[in-house]
């Protein structure tokens, strides 16, 4: 079990760290954040309890990247007369 965690924490952080590298926030930040979810596991595991603040901390600023660039509608096309305005 617990080399299964580990090789979950090596192959998302690589993956999250690797896209972040490439500019790909929102894809990097997906994989860093699940990836923090296997070390807060590991570290309640070994009851290290400052390690795990810290990890939570992480995982605060990768949810945050997450919803800062969330996919959102397009807004509505302007009609003509806003167009000929400038608006």
């Amino acid at each position: 079990m617990i080399e299964l965690i580990e090789l979950s924490i090596a192959i998302f952080g690589m993956l999250g760290f690797g896209l972040l590298a490439f500019n790909r926030i929102f894809a990097g930040c997906i994989f860093a954040a699940i990836g923090q979810g296997f070390w807060i596991y590991s570290s309640n595991q070994a009851e290290q309890w400052g390690s795990m603040a810290v990890l939570i901390v992480y995982l605060i600023a990768y949810l945050l990247g997450i919803f800062a660039r969330w996919p959102r509608r397009a807004p509505p096309p302007k009609d003509e007369h806003e167009k000929e305005l400038g608006i």
